[in-house]
């Protein structure tokens, strides 16, 4: 059977299966296991429908804490947990201002945001 990366979630019109990717070790992130998406705010209840189907449990969200007040996502009911980890936009801007940027400064300055 092949592989899809885009998956249809009416509403969240860029979710993603993280499937095939290479993980720590020489591993590979299991197809149907780890999704990504964009804000889930504007998911339809056949968007919510497709994410239970996929068997989505837990949610983590990258917005700021006014971004998730404003404009909270809608979840499905097989959701667990709803893990808000927002990330700082600004210090990501680091990575283009660095003058002497290195890869080992950009993946300790990715480490630190996420």
């Amino acid at each position: 059977m092949a592989q899809t990366r885009k998956i249809p979630v009416t509403g969240a019109p860029n979710c993603r299966d993280l499937g095939g990717y290479q993980a720590a070790g020489g591993k590979t992130v299991k197809w149907g296991m780890v999704f990504r998406s964009d804000d889930l705010y504007d998911v339809t209840d056949k968007g919510l429908k497709r994410m239970a189907d996929l068997g989505i449990r837990y949610i983590i969200d990258f917005r700021t804490v006014s971004e998730v007040a404003t404009l909270p996502d809608r979840m499905p009911d097989t959701v667990r947990e709803n893990l808000n980890i927002p990330i700082d936009p600004g210090r990501l801007m680091n990575l283009s201002q660095d003058p002497n940027p290195t890869a080992e400064k950009n993946i300790g300055l990715m480490i630190s945001c996420y």
